[in-house]
């Protein structure tokens, strides 16, 4: 096989072509918690979309905008607490006002970048996900239901 043949397969298996991780706050915690190859192979310095509700919008000191989600699993045994920090641009201001709705569930898609896992300390199970570049993934347009057909009035005999 040629070195431009190895180049063109290289480059048809790059991170851009790897399927995307789509989960949930929670399913990035339990992922971390539980398996930190399967947390390499599918999170780590790769492109993810988590849905979730924002919790709340903060500023840093350098004038970029981080959109956090929280999620708390309690279990028997154990309760561990998440909190995924999605850092966006100052120019992702704007798509950023609508966020904080109450309840509403948005994607954002955004490069794993670090954990800080403090799952193992005896006082707080935790788990602190920083994703950078983040953007949110539009909503996709649903078509409003078909409005009901009226009634056929039945005939009279």
């Amino acid at each position: 096989m040629s070195l431009a043949s190895l180049a063109i397969v290289a480059l048809s298996f790059s991170a851009n072509n790897a399927p995307i991780f789509q989960g949930t706050p929670s399913e990035v915690v339990q992922s971390i918690r539980y398996n930190a190859a399967k947390t390499d192979l599918w999170l780590q310095d790769h492109r993810v979309e988590i849905k979730g509700v924002v919790s709340r919008i903060e500023k840093d000191g350098l004038g970029n905008y981080i959109a956090i989600m929280e999620t708390r699993i309690e279990e028997p045994a154990a309760e561990v607490s998440g909190t995924i920090r999605f850092k966006f641009a100052p120019s992702e201001r704007d798509s950023l006002a609508a966020v904080l709705v109450p309840d509403q569930a948005v994607t954002i898609q955004g490069d794993f970048r670090f954990v800080r896992d403090l799952l193992r300390r005896m006082a707080r199970n935790t788990v602190t996900v920083d994703l950078l570049n983040c953007r949110l993934v539009p909503a996709e347009a649903v078509p409003p239901p078909a409005p009901a057909a009226a009634p056929v009035p039945e005939e009279k005999k």
